[in-house]
């Protein structure tokens, strides 16, 4: 297998899509000692209903490069100002790459690899873009994790117990399985509300499974 550097990558892609909007991201995979993942919760302006309480996105900490960035440091940038903890980026034993419905693994020739890369068309109302995203592991260097004004809360919780079959699963629930929440002032987020995984959630547990675990044993 010939290898490449993330930044061919992230060159062939932008090529792939020249002439349409494209953004690129940046995502934190942050495991605590008890393999629990550190989500960031969405702002109530995104909420949607779900059986009329309040649907709630969990995602990666982590956002969109700055022009001239490199995606290890938008994501050092990005950890700090969601979540108040300076972070040092890691190498994932393997790298996958997601697109078109297809996963495989890649060879890069970088020193600090990340776990996923992967590409996908992003919906929010009428809009419509491309999105490149760069997956890392990290380490939490410094500072306990606390939610900024960018977001309202922090969640840790094992990842199959946010990433369900079927319907959202309430916060509560997952509370009640061993997950803590981090509000940004108290009562913002009701306990009854439903969780809804984000993408990279899915992209892991229904695709990667068990081998992220092992990825992590560096």
């Amino acid at each position: 297998m010939v290898k490449i550097w993330l930044s061919d990558k992230i060159s062939e892609v932008k090529k792939k899509y020249r002439g349409k909007v494209l953004s690129i991201g940046t995502g934190a995979l942050i495991m605590a000692d008890d393999e629990r993942y550190l989500f960031a919760l969405s702002k109530k302006d995104y909420w949607k209903i779900y059986k009329e309480m309040p649907l709630i996105k969990s995602s990666c900490p982590g956002g969109s490069l700055e022009e001239g960035e490199t995606p290890q440091k938008a994501l050092v940038r990005e950890v700090m100002e969601e979540t108040a903890c300076n972070i040092c980026v890691v190498s994932s034993k393997n790298t996958y790459c997601f697109s078109e419905g297809t996963i495989e693994k890649i060879e890069l020739d970088d020193d600090i690899k990340p776990v996923i890369v992967y590409e996908r068309e992003q919906t929010s109302g009428n809009h419509f873009w491309n999105l490149m995203g760069i997956i890392f592991y990290v380490d939490i260097l410094s500072g306990d994790a606390r939610p900024s004004s960018e977001v309202p809360a922090l969640l840790y919780a094992k990842n199959d117990a946010v990433v369900g079959k079927g319907e959202p699963k309430r916060l509560k629930s997952i509370l009640d399985g061993g997950g803590e929440l981090i509000e940004s002032s108290p009562n913002i987020i009701p306990l009854d509300a439903y969780i809804e995984s984000g993408f990279t959630s899915h992209l892991i547990a229904g695709y990667l499974g068990d081998r992220i675990k092992t990825m992590h044993d560096r």
